[in-house]
């Protein structure tokens, strides 16, 4: 796992997509990298069952800051969850249709990313409505997937 991996996780956290467990586990993959915050190592000596949002969530935004990243908002939480997923839909990790669901309830969840994820909605509107599409919907999900997963 990598610093984009822990970011991910961060981003899973900080919108509640994602356990203690997670977040953990990445800070865990990070100790071998070098110039890695000692709040990374912190965060690693954690156990899931005791460890409270309000502990690990400060830690989560100091290990950003240390490898030169800013805290996540809720919006760049979204932003980057959002991308993850348009990568798993290109690489055929999720299908079209159900990462498309992923995105708008991700939408849903943070109406501020709601903008960027609107074809998502509606693509996976249409192919509900419209069974005898769904392969051209799917390519069009694709599509769409390869705009969004562009930083």
């Amino acid at each position: 796992m990598d610093i984009d991996q822990f970011l991910l996780a961060a981003a899973r956290y900080r919108l509640d997509m994602a356990d203690a467990d997670e977040v953990i586990a990445a800070a865990s993959s990070l100790t071998g990298t070098p110039a890695v915050p000692d709040e990374a190592l912190a965060i690693s000596a954690l156990t899931p069952v005791d460890t409270r949002r309000e502990e690990l969530q400060p830690l989560v935004d100091q290990v950003l800051t240390g490898l030169g990243a800013q805290p996540l908002d809720d919006q760049t939480a979204a932003a980057t969850v959002a991308r993850s997923v348009a990568a798993a839909i290109r690489t055929d990790q999720v299908e079209p249709y159900d990462g498309a669901r992923q995105l708008w309830r991700l939408a849903r969840k943070v109406p501020a990313a709601e903008p960027s994820l609107t074809g998502f909605i509606h693509l996976a509107s249409e192919w509900e409505d419209v069974p005898d599409q769904r392969a051209e919907i799917e390519a069009d999900i694709k599509t769409e997937a390869g705009k969004l997963e562009q930083p």
